[in-house]
């Protein structure tokens, strides 16, 4: 699978608006009400954000990527936009027809997917972790911009986790992988909420660059579309731009913004609570004694990690249990638990680390009362 057909329409784009390309993985019509309408809440193949997009910014060019092997045909979106039209000899790629759609393209892929953090599926399926991967360098080069979701009930944070690292951590407001905060919904949650649009501003090029390569020069002036992303700042432990970013964008933003920090809070906290703290409580109570450890551990006997926990800790906490070595896992998924209450603490502008908290939370033998300490530092 390549998206050679997308890469060459948006380099033909004028340069004189911003490129905004949205990938949809799982997008067949799914939910529709009792009159057979598919209500924005549940809008995959055009996010009500996006829509948003297309409404408010100027000149916007749109390209729309809807990655599923049930894909109905013709597309819903269809209903919606009539004037998007098949290419003649270029099957499931749509291109609008009048002067108001005529800069919005979308793309069909009808295939099972998944990636590099994924287990292989049992079905046919294409791993497209090298073709996004490609998509993200092109999306920079380009000065476009790329928002990604998975609605099949794969984890997408874990996605833009294993992506962030890589060379997205100076463009995370610019390639942005999860919908909604990074919150973990599973298939259906409301795309019509606050809490499913990102703030935007529109970044314009302060000089032309590189005079003697005209398609480089022309590709500088492309304004670009930012997407206030709170995990830029923690992936580059950049805390203190926070509030400078947040001078960048309007009034009206504000609210956005102060709505997305509430969400990663709540998402710190509620899977600190409900998954993350009760491995550290069922190691501790192995290392007392509570729980009879069993003599050997083998692979079809031990539970995964939940997939709030990156793929890679996974295999590195079952291997360390399989060889008993549960105060080397302990202290590796403290780690890792305390990297994330960091990032509660820098929101809410705490006087401790997220190590600091963890230390005080645990401090107590019966980890049963961990609980509640929880409440001292978490509400």
């Amino acid at each position: 699978m390549n998206l050679n057909n997308l890469k060459n329409e948006i380099i033909m784009v004028n340069n004189s608006g911003p490129v905004f390309i949205y990938v949809g993985v799982g997008t067949a019509q799914g939910i529709i009400n009792a009159e057979g309408i598919l209500e924005p809440t549940n809008y995959h193949q055009f996010p009500p954000f996006v829509q948003d997009l297309k409404n408010r910014i100027e000149n916007i060019n749109i390209f729309i990527v809807l990655i599923d092997p049930r894909q109905e045909n013709p597309l819903y979106l269809l209903r919606d936009y009539p004037e998007l039209e098949e290419r003649e000899n270029d099957p499931d790629h749509y291109i609008g027809t009048n002067n108001e759609d005529k800069a919005m393209q979308v793309f069909v892929l009808r295939q099972s997917v998944y990636t590099d953090i994924d287990d292989e599926p049992s079905y046919p399926a294409i791993n497209i972790s090298e073709m996004l991967r490609d998509l993200n360098k092109f999306t920079i080069e380009q000065r476009a911009s790329l928002l990604y979701h998975d609605f099949t009930g794969r984890r997408t944070a874990t996605l833009a986790e294993y992506f962030q690292h890589e060379l997205l951590n100076e463009h995370l407001d610019q390639v942005v992988y999860s919908l909604s905060a990074r919150e973990d919904h599973g298939c259906y949650f409301d795309l019509a909420k606050m809490t499913s649009y990102y703030p935007i501003r529109l970044e314009f090029p302060e000089v032309d660059v590189v005079p003697n390569a005209n398609a480089v020069a022309l590709v500088a002036n492309r304004p670009i579309i930012k997407m206030f992303n709170y995990y830029k700042f923690f992936a580059n432990n950049s805390f203190h731009l926070i509030q400078e970013e947040r001078s960048k964008y309007s009034g009206e933003m504000q609210v956005l913004i102060d709505v997305q920090k509430e969400q990663i809070l709540n998402d710190v906290l509620q899977t600190f609570k409900n998954s993350q703290i009760a491995l550290l409580r069922q190691l501790q109570h192995i290392q007392t004694g509570v729980i009879e450890p069993m003599k050997q551990y083998n692979s079809d006997q031990l539970a995964p990690l939940p997939t709030s926990f990156p793929k890679a800790l996974n295999h590195i906490y079952l291997e360390l249990m399989e060889k008993n070595e549960y105060q080397l896992a302990k202290e590796i998924l403290e780690e890792f638990c305390a990297h994330r209450l960091d990032i509660y603490s820098h929101l809410k502008q705490l006087d401790l680390s997220g190590e600091e908290m963890l230390k005080f939370i645990t401090a107590d033998e019966d980890p049963y009362r961990w609980l509640g300490n929880i409440k001292n530092f978490m509400v």
